[in-house]
Parts: C-alpha cells; sequence; structure tokens
C-alpha cells in the first residue's frame, strides 16, 4: 500500500479496523497497512496532524513511545495553520543493515518517491520535483537524497536513547500537484572523498598518535575479556557525556566509528583524555598494530591501515548538504 498524500492516510486509518487479539488490545490500536497478521506494520495516529507509518522496529514495547515515533520510517504531517502537508523519511540505526525498513520503504513511501540501494550499499531516495513531474518515468530526471543511518539508538540496559536526536531524516513537503520539494534543516552526508586540505593539517597530529600507540601497545593486553573492558570504559564515559553527543552503537554497545567526531579528534590531541589509552587499544587491534611486525612490509601494512582507520575515525572524509 502506497499513500500519496496526507488525506489519503487519514482515509485509510479510518476505515481499517483495529487488530483485536490475544496479542493486541483495542486500546493499543493496532491498524494494520497491509495483511492483518503483521499488525505491526501499521499508521499510528498521533493527533488529527500527524500519523505515522510504522515497521514494528524500536517498538514502544522495547523502548518508549517518543523513541518509537522519533524512528518512525515515515511520518506524514500536517500544519495545523497553514494545511501545508510534509513526509519525513527516516533511516534506521548506524552501523547495521535494516533490510526489514528497506523493504517497508520500497512499498510503502509514495509513487513519487522511491527508495533504492547502491551497489556500494548507500541508501537514498529518488524524489519526484514539479520540474520532473512530466517525466516522471524518467528517473534521471528525479531529484537524488542520500539516506543516511543515524546515531540515535536506544540503550536497553538504561532504558533511554544513547544521546540526542541527531535529527537525521529527510523532510519533504508536499505539493498539489503530487510533487515534493526538500524541507527544514538541511542534514550533513559524510562523502568518500578525503579532504586532503584537512588530512595535511592533522598529519603532525596523526605521526604523533601513531607513536603514542607504538609506545603503548606493548603494555597491554588484547584478549577478548580486555577488548570488553576497553569499550566498556567508553560506554561508562558516555553515560556522562551523552546528553550532548549521539553515539553510535551495535548490539547496544558503543563502536570506535560511532565516537562523535568532536570527541574522537580531542582524543587525538588531548594527551589527558581518559579514554585515551582504550581508544588506542581499539584501533591498534582495527590495524593489526597490536601484533609482532617482523619486516618492513608489515610495517607497511600496518601505517596502511592506520591511514584509513584514522580518516573514518576522525571524519577526514569532505562532506555535503542534503
Amino acid at each position: 500500500m502506497r499513500f500519496n498524500t496526507f488525506d489519503s492516510v487519514v482515509q485509510f486509518y479510518n476505515l481499517t479496523k483495529p487488530v483485536i487479539s490475544k496479542n493486541y488490545t483495542k486500546e493499543q490500536d493496532m491498524r494494520p497497512i497491509s495483511e492483518r497478521r503483521y499488525a505491526w506494520r501499521r499508521i499510528k495516529k498521533y493527533d488529527d496532524n500527524c500519523y505515522a507509518l510504522l515497521d514494528g522496529d524500536y517498538s514502544e514495547r522495547m523502548t518508549s513511545a517518543e523513541y518509537e515515533k522519533a524512528m518512525a520510517p515515515i511520518l506524514w504531517t500536517r500544519d495545523a495553520e497553514s494545511g501545508d502537508t510534509f513526509i519525513r523519511v527516516r533511516n534506521g540505526t548506524a552501523p547495521s543493515a535494516h533490510h526489514g525498513r528497506y523493504r517497508f520503504l520500497h512499498y510503502h513511501l509514495p509513487h513519487t518517491i522511491s527508495f533504492h540501494i547502491e551497489q556500494s550499499g548507500a541508501q537514498y531516495v529518488h524524489v519526484c520535483t514539479d520540474n520532473a513531474l512530466r517525466n516522471m518515468y524518467k528517473s534521471r530526471e528525479w531529484e537524488k537524497f542520500e539516506l543516511p543511518k543515524t546515531n540515535f539508538s536506544w540503550n536497553h540496559q538504561n532504558k533511554r536513547p544513547n544521546g540526542v536526536d541527531d535529527n537525521v531524516f529527510l523532510t519533504f513537503k508536499c505539493n498539489e500537484d503530487g510533487t515534493f520539494e526538500r524541507w527544514g534543516d538541511k542534514i550533513i552526508v559524510r562523502t568518500r572523498n578525503i579532504d586532503m586540505d584537512l588530512k595535511r593539517e592533522w598529519k603532525p597530529r596523526l605521526q604523533a598518535f601513531y607513536m603514542f600507540m607504538a609506545s603503548i601497545v606493548p603494555m597491554l593486553e588484547f584478549t577478548w575479556a580486555t577488548h570488553n573492558e576497553y569499550v566498556n570504559q567508553i560506554d561508562e564515559w558516555k553515560q556522562d557525556h551523552g546528553a550532548t553527543h549521539a553515539f553510535g552503537t551495535a548490539w547496544g554497545r558503543t563502536t570506535l566509528y560511532g565516537i562523535p567526531k568532536e570527541v574522537a579528534r580531542d582524543i587525538v590531541t588531548n594527551t589527558e583524555h581518559p579514554l585515551r589509552v582504550a581508544v588506542t587499544a581499539l584501533i591498534a587491534r582495527e590495524t593489526e598494530g597490536h601484533r609482532e611486525i617482523k619486516s618492513q612490509e608489515q610495517l607497511r601494512e600496518v601505517r596502511k591501515k592506520y591511514n584509513y582507520v584514522m580518516n573514518k575515525f576522525l571524519h577526514m572524509q569532505e562532506t555535503k548538504e542534503v
């Protein structure tokens, strides 16, 4: 089922009877979009001007009502004063793949918005703008918007989000002719190109951090137990600093590449940072720098991996607004 307008969402909601069973009560108002046995794929009404299309991910049962709404794959809203309508599209959390959400977006976005995955794995939407309406069957005429994953994840242990919402989603205003236009604040998306000016500026700092890593690695342990301890240190530090940053997680735990850019760069430059040793150990493992180096060829390979890891860890890629 595809919904092309806010009114069509409202109409479908009103015509759909809630599923009432041993799993769902009348008060839960489970109104499915397609087959009733998949009631978690549904329309949820928040008020007369806000409806969400939910895929079951990040369910209120496992998180909170506020977080479920924030992570809705498709959110339809209407401005109470102007009557303008909008659609918000959101991906899942980084760094995991979310195949169920991809299928959901594929089947339930409007006809003039289509979801795609590039060969590289990047996700994006093609949006029919007013300039492309007459050529709507020619995909090259549609405007392409990348749909990056968010770092706004849920901490199941503490029963709250990991940090603040980074607002990584796309919002489009609905035009009367069935087209859309980009609306609201732009989001920053990293490209695959390295910012060479920034890389040159950071070269002395990267060299200094490499020498620190080389000096301290022989004194560290690299068992699974110590690896978990390093991650625990980051998670504990995050508890006191998550209110101002969004940390990327995997299976509920912070990842090396989920550390926000500002924090990552401070760790590298601040010799007194409390996470410096833990992060150094994780980087050493990523680069194979914790293993004994017996040849120049092995050394070159470690330096090559170090360059790749630090580009990613420090967000050295060029960025663009979407």
